[in-house]
């Protein structure tokens, strides 16, 4: 009796979802016809980003935005975000609509409700790389067209071939071995093949927001000081990009007195602990986990020097056009680092046969970033702060 009951409850259960599955499928095309019949997706173009994309990615296709809206002037641009970038942005960018992407699906990319299908007439993904769940998000759109970058020397997780040949309507084909190439100029590769007219990709520079309330209250607050400020963001995305405290405390101590502005998010609070800031740390800001994107993004505007991992910090103050320092590491080298002016910028790394690696370290130690030393470091920081510093 318990095995024909247990019997029955599998066969309703699986009734019952594939009903649900038939209902979310009429649905889907009903709305998908409706749209199409009555062409309201007609001079909508989705630029999209993923639940992947961090700070720096984000960062590196501002200065595309300009672009689209001068190739595509008579359409509605909209542009999707992860949530927690939409506010940085919403009323600073040149499209009509800044999106959060949980409007879209969720972050394991489940779809939410049937809205996705007919809205956009193109969709151009933002990205390279596109995972799985980023296709099915992509296809959920049910647009005529679709652009974007298949390829790449790291990260080969799909067939990117395939993805060129019968995903992408307009697309780049990025080779799959040798060096790779930056982000900024795969954006610019991709901006040529949709018709923008561009000589290179310095033209792509970012434009990073202002917010004019928050940038004096950051000047306020900080005051006028005769000795440098430097705005410290120690940690990347995860822990394998982040130097050893322990030189930190040791680079700290051999240069010559400023004050220290240390931001970053919650994962940094036990880093920071471990390291010792001279004087007592009498001259030390510790914002950590207690700012907001746009205060972030004042507090590099306003520094005379910033030290930084690999992340979007570093991505933020070359393009404030701030002095600024990176210790960085060869997962992703060549993708998003080094780039920037070279007056001003540095990128220190321990050159190693295993580059490009994608972060899949097979070492003890990550050796490309512990094997900076701290004189390297020293000597960087302070030949930035005697270099022109640009206005602020």
């Amino acid at each position: 009796m318990s095995n024909f009951r247990a019997i029955l409850f599998a066969g309703i259960s699986r009734f019952w979802s594939v009903c649900k599955q038939l209902v979310w499928l009429v649905a889907t095309e009903s709305v998908f016809i409706y749209r199409s019949i009555f062409h309201l997706r007609k001079g909508n173009i989705l630029l999209l980003k993923t639940w992947d994309d961090h700070l720096g990615d984000i960062i590196l296709i501002l200065g595309t935005l300009p672009v689209y809206r001068k190739l595509f002037p008579d359409v509605k641009l909209h542009l999707a975000l992860p949530d927690p970038y939409c506010d940085w942005l919403s009323d600073q960018v040149p499209v009509n609509e800044v999106i959060p992407l949980s409007r879209f699906c969720t972050k394991k990319g489940r779809q939410v409700g049937v809205r996705n299908a007919g809205l956009y007439e193109q969709i151009i993904i933002l990205r390279r790389n596109p995972q799985y769940r980023d296709l099915q998000l992509f296809r959920s759109f049910r647009a005529k067209s679709c652009a974007g970058i298949a390829g790449d020397a790291l990260l080969m997780s799909l067939d990117h071939d395939k993805i060129y040949k019968n995903f992408l309507s307009i697309g780049v084909a990025l080779p799959a071995s040798g060096f790779p190439m930056h982000e900024l100029a795969a954006q610019f590769m991709l901006l040529k093949a949709l018709g923008a007219e561009l000589e290179g990709e310095n033209e792509l520079n970012p434009p990073i927001p202002r917010d004019k309330y928050v940038a004096s209250a950051v000047r306020t607050y900080i005051g006028k000081t005769s000795i440098p400020v430097m705005v410290f963001a120690p940690c990347g995305s995860h822990s394998v990009r982040d130097w050893n405290p322990d030189k930190h405390t040791k680079l700290f101590a051999s240069l010559p007195p400023m004050h220290y502005v240390v931001v970053g998010g919650k994962r940094d609070e036990a880093y920071i602990e471990k390291i010792k800031f001279p004087g007592n740390g009498s001259r030390v800001l510790n914002l950590i986990g207690k700012t907001t994107l746009r205060e972030f993004t004042e507090w590099i505007r306003i520094a005379d020097v910033v030290l930084t991992a690999e992340s979007g910090g570093f991505h933020l103050a070359v393009s404030l056009r701030r002095p600024v320092l990176c210790i960085a590491g060869g997962g992703h080298w060549g993708r998003f680092v080094p780039w920037g002016d070279p007056s001003i910028t540095k990128v220190l790394t321990y050159e190693l046969p295993c580059f490009f690696c994608s972060w899949k370290c097979v070492r003890p130690t990550v050796d490309c970033i512990q094997g900076v030393s701290v004189e390297e470091v020293q000597q960087a920081i302070v030949e930035l702060l005697s270099s022109q510093v640009c206005e602020k």
